[in-house]
């Protein structure tokens, strides 16, 4: 088995998380991955650091607030939270 790209396994992640494993919903075929890469860039200027880096506070916030990505992403695309703060 050949080992795909990090980004790659973003979305498979994220796919299974989002998806619960069946199709997407309706009208939100690639919301969830346009979203993701919107907030991990702002996330990253936030905190100074790498797009890894970003992609990790979302998901440890996400996890510790019981919150799906997608709601996450799109209250920091909204500006509605900051993970620049610990």
């Amino acid at each position: 088995m050949r080992s795909g790209s990090p980004d790659e396994a973003v979305s498979i992640l994220l796919d299974g998380q989002e998806r619960g494993g069946g199709g997407p919903s309706p009208g939100e075929s690639m919301a969830g991955p346009v979203e993701l890469f919107h907030a991990q860039g702002m996330v990253m200027i936030q905190i100074g650091g790498t797009l890894a880096e970003a992609m990790a506070r979302i998901r440890a916030y996400a996890y510790t607030e019981d919150r799906r990505l997608i709601d996450v992403d799109r209250d920091a695309i909204e500006r509605n939270v900051r993970l620049d703060q610990d």
